[in-house]
């Protein structure tokens, strides 16, 4: 079959002529590119950052578990404090007791000097939760720490007055020391309770 000349020139145009999609798969072959390209970028820069992120949560984890340990042992000497002190006001408080032990008051004295070097650790607590933004566990160890420094202070009023003291005295001292420390045993609860939010408000992050 021979075609003719108004017939190659038709054909010649179809073959070199464009359609749209002959536009949109290049397009859209250069958009996919530039947004590789995009991501790429994106990740370059974001990933040191995320990294750089997730080693400062990590550290303030370490330093949560750090002002945990620093309560614990300002917590632990606070307890022994108020133990001895209860053992030894119950006993004289009641003429039925059987007398303290010969070694009590070494034991005691002991206690009472734990407790005095135990506001270092305090301290540190609440500076560690301070600089880490948890606040409010840092409010309830300052609350712990001043009921405590009540109770120290209502045993040394007590013990250094120079007036007789009697059964009725020792049990007087006696309830308010449960006062004091049904709230400290409170606070206590409270504040492992917020170290533990704070705990997972910062894994979280990271």
């Amino acid at each position: 079959m021979t075609l003719s000349y108004e017939q190659l020139k038709t054909l010649a145009e179809i073959i070199t002529e464009k359609s749209l999609i002959d536009y949109i798969v290049p397009a859209g072959n250069l958009l996919i590119s530039l947004f590789l390209v995009i991501l790429s970028c994106y990740i370059f820069i974001k990933t040191p950052k995320q990294t750089a992120e997730s080693k400062i949560h990590e550290k303030e984890v370490d330093l949560l578990y750090k002002a945990f340990e620093n309560f614990c042992n300002f917590s632990d000497a606070v307890g022994l404090y108020i133990s001895h002190k209860k053992i030894k006001y119950g006993r004289l408080s009641d003429p039925s007791s059987k007398p303290l032990e010969k070694n009590f008051y070494k034991t005691e004295a002991v206690s009472s000097e734990k407790a005095h070097l135990s506001f270092s650790e305090q301290k540190m607590a609440s500076n560690i939760l301070r600089s880490i933004g948890s606040n409010k566990a840092n409010n309830l160890i300052d609350n712990y720490k001043n009921e405590f420094v009540k109770l120290r202070t209502l045993v040394i009023n007590f013990e250094e007055s120079t007036g007789p003291h009697q059964i009725h005295t020792y049990k007087i001292l006696l309830e308010s020391m449960e006062k004091i420390d049904d709230e400290v045993d409170r606070l206590t609860n409270l504040i492992l309770d917020e170290i533990n939010t704070s705990k997972n408000i910062i894994i979280g992050k990271i």
